[in-house]
């Protein structure tokens, strides 16, 4: 129920601190623009409250989640900032993203590739 939500964002302005909703709208846009929208509008009505900086969208965006191309992450991204931006303005938006070819993420270098050298001299 949104008003535990909410208790919560209260209660945590109340010490001072800043709060971030989070939400996985990967899922939801992945189900469909009803659900999609549904997720958004949820998560905006949460933001709106006082203390609020921001939403963060996805964790570890692009690591088994279905988002195994970049126009397809270019995609989701865009269609979340566009609604968010609309339905909860002001607020800051957070990607937490993995790109296991990029870093030393065990078991996510072939053997012998420049990546797995590299994360080997750490």
């Amino acid at each position: 129920p949104l008003g535990d939500y909410q208790a919560a964002e209260q209660a945590a302005v109340a010490v001072h601190l800043k709060v971030w909703i989070e939400t996985d709208l990967v899922k939801r846009w992945e189900e469909g623009p009803t659900w999609f929208r549904a997720a958004v509008s949820r998560v905006a009505e949460l933001a709106s409250q006082p203390g609020v900086v921001g939403i963060k969208i996805a964790d570890e965006l692009g690591y088994n989640d279905g988002m195994n191309s970049a126009s397809r992450i270019r995609r989701f991204l865009s269609d979340a900032a566009r609604a968010l931006h609309a339905a909860a303005p002001g607020k800051q938006i957070l990607v937490d993203l993995v790109v296991p070819q990029l870093g030393c993420l065990p078991g996510h270098q072939a053997a012998g590739s420049p990546a797995a050298r590299g994360c080997a001299r750490f």
